[in-house]
């Protein structure tokens, strides 16, 4: 999983940094549990105003249902958010993978 994370936030060109906490022991881990709860109407009192709900991705929903170790997984992702935004397939996705 982490080097998923990895390749999504490199082809996005975002920056990821993973911490352990506490649940629900702050602002983020609050905001994070009342997403996986997709109870968006509570986000309202934690300050965020207008929060939308996107799709869910069909490549995460899919591997959720059968978690085997994948290594492409992050280039399916990436091949999922490319039909919504501009990406940069990392080099760790073009390794012994075909692309199409």
């Amino acid at each position: 999983m982490l080097r998923t994370v990895d390749d999504v936030a490199s082809g996005t060109m975002s920056m990821v940094s993973i911490a352990k906490t506490r649940r629900c022991s702050g602002l983020d881990e609050n905001v994070a549990d009342t997403l996986a709860k997709g109870e968006l109407s509570r986000l309202e009192s934690s300050g965020i105003t207008n929060p939308s709900w996107s799709r869910p991705s069909r490549v995460l929903m899919d591997w959720v249902k059968k978690p085997v170790v994948t290594p492409q997984l992050g280039k399916y992702l990436l091949d999922e958010l490319s039909r919504l935004m501009e990406i940069v397939l990392p080099p760790s996705c073009l390794v012994n993978y075909d692309i199409e």
